[in-house]
């Protein structure tokens, strides 16, 4: 599981969640804890989807009525390690992302200034100064 750090060729997907800040506008900085909060929710979303999905399937494999009422128990558990896991490492990088607001925030804005035109680091802060009191 991706959530887990072990997705298909390696992808380590909340390690992604938290380096990605290619959103649509471009406005994200590294590490941002609402786009983290919001994609893993959705991803873990999937996640009980596709458990939901595979216990519907052992449902309808089931050879008798007792088996049938007990397959989203068997399914459930079957995954359980592996959810519980991923949303381990959610809130380590929600933790992670807290910790490291203030340097993800800085190096956001130098690469907006950056993109800008105006340069990064106190140049470019000092010519925003000068534009906004003129």
């Amino acid at each position: 599981m991706a959530l887990n750090g072990v997705g298909t060729a390696s992808c380590d997907l909340t390690k992604t969640l938290y380096y990605d800040h290619t959103d649509s506008e471009g406005s994200l900085a590294q590490g941002n804890r609402d786009n983290i909060s919001r994609k893993s929710a959705y991803f873990l979303s999937l996640v009980q989807m596709g458990v939901t999905a595979h216990s519907a399937y052992e449902s309808l494999r089931a050879p008798n009525d007792a088996q049938k009422r007990e397959a989203y128990k068997v399914v459930s558990a079957q995954h359980q390690g592996g959810l519980a896991k991923a949303i381990r490492r959610v809130r380590h990088e929600l933790a992670r992302a807290s910790r490291e607001h203030i340097v993800n925030t800085r190096n956001h804005w130098n690469r907006m200034l950056n993109v800008s035109g105006m340069g990064g680091g106190q140049a470019g802060a000092d010519k925003i100064t000068r534009q906004m009191t003129k």
